[in-house]
């Protein structure tokens, strides 16, 4: 089953910097101002974590107070993360498949 969330749920952009590396420190400025402003549940961490260890077995833990995807909700991010994987794969040439 899906988590029920209740508040603010705003699109968190990625913060870069000129050279295109994420901007940390601006990263989270702008999350510490979401979350004093009443934006509860944010899960970038845990969608990229899972992400990445779906796509390069990286380990998917992360520190508290950030609690693990469950469930429902994590069923759903794996199809979807899953889904980008194949559509990504069918668009590469034949010979990087191989």
């Amino acid at each position: 089953m899906m988590s029920t969330w209740k508040g603010v749920f705003p699109a968190v952009t990625t913060k870069m910097t000129s050279d295109g590396k994420i901007h940390a420190t601006a990263m989270q400025s702008s999350l510490d101002r979401l979350i004093r402003n009443g934006v509860s549940h944010v899960k970038l961490v845990q969608y990229i974590k899972l992400a990445e260890h779906l796509v390069y077995g990286a380990p998917e833990w992360t520190r508290a107070p950030r609690l693990p995807l469950a469930g429902e909700e994590r069923a759903y991010v794996i199809r979807t993360v899953q889904a980008a994987i194949h559509a990504l794969e069918a668009q590469r040439p034949a010979a990087m498949n191989a």
